[in-house]
């Protein structure tokens, strides 16, 4: 049930109920002396639902490559209702953030239906 085509987990016919789901954003390569914050979220059906792990990460030597925001929650799906997470990256001394993407961030999804 999950499109890669637009990053979205739909929920098929007769798979209604709730949901756990998990997620996490790792970014790399921050840069020396530099100070940011990341916000993550899940949306269903485009609106925010669950606001995940707010990050405060600084370029020190052991931190550098190891930036990762993560969070999970338990949510009702309806058929048809379609959940998507974004993450949101901050520098100190930038007046705007940047979605993250390219060769430095991974970002995970996973979930299951509960019994």
């Amino acid at each position: 049930a999950f499109d890669t085509s637009n990053y979205r987990f739909t929920v098929p016919s007769g798979k209604a109920g709730k949901y756990f789901v998990q997620w996490s954003i790792h970014i790399g390569g921050i840069g020396d002396n530099n100070t940011q914050r990341m916000h993550s979220k899940l949306l269903k059906n485009g609106a925010t639902l669950i606001y995940g792990l707010n990050q405060d990460l600084t370029s020190d030597a052991d931190a550098i490559n190891h930036n990762t925001a993560h969070s999970s929650g338990i949510v009702d799906l309806a058929v048809g209702d379609y959940l998507t997470v974004q993450g949101l990256q901050h520098f100190q001394n930038v007046s705007s953030g940047r979605f993250m993407g390219g060769s430095d961030a991974t970002t995970r999804f996973c979930g299951f239906k509960l019994l």
